[in-house]
């Protein structure tokens, strides 16, 4: 037995309003774009190599105006999409390594 759509005593109810994106969502994405070509930039110059995970959020934000940890978050982000891959190797002393870049 299904069940018949609920109606108002007119006839009409009342449409239901799409999510609107807040204003960081809509930030997020102006200067999302920017900083992973940043991020991927600075991968393939570095495959191969090993890095303390401050040296990349500095120079990543000496070539795009970000926040102190926005290239961290970002570089998480391209690895889990699986653009980079990259690899924590000592996590007491934030010690990484890129292995490859996606084309």
């Amino acid at each position: 037995m299904s069940a018949a759509p609920q109606m108002s005593l007119l006839g009409w109810s009342r449409p239901v309003a799409a999510p609107r994106a807040s204003e960081q969502d809509r930030q997020a994405v102006r200067v999302g774009g920017r900083l992973d070509e940043a991020v991927l930039a600075w991968c393939r110059e570095h495959v191969g190599a090993e890095f303390v995970l401050g040296t990349m959020t500095g120079e990543v934000c000496s070539r795009v105006a970000a926040a102190p940890d926005s290239p961290r978050r970002r570089l998480a982000a391209l690895v889990k999409a699986g653009l980079v891959q990259a690899r924590c190797v000592n996590k007491s002393r934030s010690l990484w390594r890129v292995d490859g870049v996606s084309p």
